[in-house]
């Protein structure tokens, strides 16, 4: 799970914030709460990374963007019957 430490009056920690909400995956923001001793304000924890700092965490938010549309990208409720790859609705029955 992704946790977001935010400080309320930082208008680059709601950017943070609201791209994280965007991505659709499960996370905890704690806004100005107390963090940890070796986890500074501004940090994002995923699993077992740390980013430190805005910089750190817009580049994480921008490779689990890539991460979450690649994934959409395979969902589908299509399905592929026929031996030419051509996409007919789910239902179909096989070839």
């Amino acid at each position: 799970m992704v946790v977001l430490h935010v400080s309320k009056a930082c208008q680059s920690c709601r950017w943070a914030r609201e791209e994280l909400e965007g991505l659709g995956v499960q996370s905890q923001v704690l806004e100005d709460s107390p963090t940890p001793l070796d986890i500074p304000p501004h940090a994002m924890a995923d699993d077992d990374q740390l980013f430190l700092g805005h910089q750190q965490i817009a580049g994480h938010l921008e490779e689990m963007r890539r991460s979450v549309a690649e994934w959409t990208s395979f969902q589908s409720d299509t399905c592929y019957c026929s031996e030419t790859a051509d996409i007919e609705s789910t239902g179909c029955r096989p070839w």
